[in-house]
């Protein structure tokens, strides 16, 4: 939980980066944190509107809470975004 603490410290500053948002997401996943990772990723996209692997980073947290729908609407938007990030590409093949 520690870990987790500290992503979460360094998501929250103004100069934070998706880097920061990426460790905490998967730190809590890893923790079965399920809910706690889709807020941050659902922060990340907040802060991070237009970066593709923040949507995607929503996708994988959406999935991992069983948020399917939600899941496909957020990889959807990161192809929209970025049509050739592979990670998305293949989530989204998953939860056909």
């Amino acid at each position: 939980l520690l870990a987790l603490a500290q992503f979460d410290a360094l998501t929250e500053g103004g100069d934070a980066t998706l880097e920061s948002f990426e460790g905490y997401v998967s730190t809590a996943l890893a923790l079965d944190q399920k809910d706690q990772a889709l807020a941050k990723a659902t922060a990340a996209t907040v802060k991070f509107p237009e970066d593709a692997n923040a949507w995607d980073l929503l996708g994988m947290a959406a999935e991992a809470a069983g948020k399917k729908e939600e899941a496909r609407t957020a990889l959807n938007k990161a192809l929209e975004l970025d049509p050739y990030l592979t990670t998305a590409k293949e989530r989204l093949e998953k939860l056909k």
